[in-house]
Formats: C-alpha cells, structure tokens, sequence
C-alpha cells in the first residue's frame, strides 16, 4: 500500500510542481474507496446484500443533501427519467459489486 501510494505521489506531482487541492481531493477519495471496498468485503460475509446496499445510500444521503439542496434546479420531464435510470444502474452497481465478495 505504501508503495502504490509512493506510486500515486510521483505521478501527481511529476517534479517539483506545487500540489493543487484537487489532487488530494483525488487521493482522498482513491483512499475511501479503497476503505470501502474493504468494509464491503467484511460486511459481505455476515450480512445480506440488500442490506448492505440500502445502509451504504442510507449512510451517503445526509452527505449529500446539503450539497444538492445547496445547488438544486428542478430537473424537466426527461431529465426525472434519466434521474431514475441512474439510480437503478447505481443500485444494481452496488448489489453486483456486493454480491461478488460472497
């Protein structure tokens, strides 16, 4: 893990060029995804998909509320439908990746 980060660090800042706050923003996230992936791994063993993925939206929504209640324009007629694809496709995302570590 340390080497991958070492790896991550070097491609990042190639030289001696000053880190924006987007690359940690993006080393941030690499690193929840990766504890994430970890716990779902765990959770997978003891626990039912589908409660695994309904606690993982339940645990992201007041997250991400704020900050959609913050920049909200409500979507046209077409846009709801596109909306409701996405959250199948993320739901069945979510249900695969934790039916895998099964």
């Amino acid at each position: 893990m340390v080497i991958g980060f070492a790896g991550v660090a070097i491609a990042l800042r190639p030289g001696f060029q000053s880190i924006h706050p987007g690359m940690m923003a993006a080393i941030g996230a690499a690193a929840a995804y990766g504890l994430s992936d970890v716990l779902l791994r765990k959770l997978s063993h003891t626990d039912l998909t589908l409660s695994i993925v309904f606690y993982g939206f339940a645990l992201q929504l007041p997250f991400s509320l704020p900050l959609a209640l913050n920049e909200w324009v409500t979507p046209s007629g077409a846009e709801w439908g596109w909306l409701f694809l996405m959250g199948c496709l993320a739901f069945l995302a979510q249900w695969s990746l934790s039916r895998s570590y099964i």
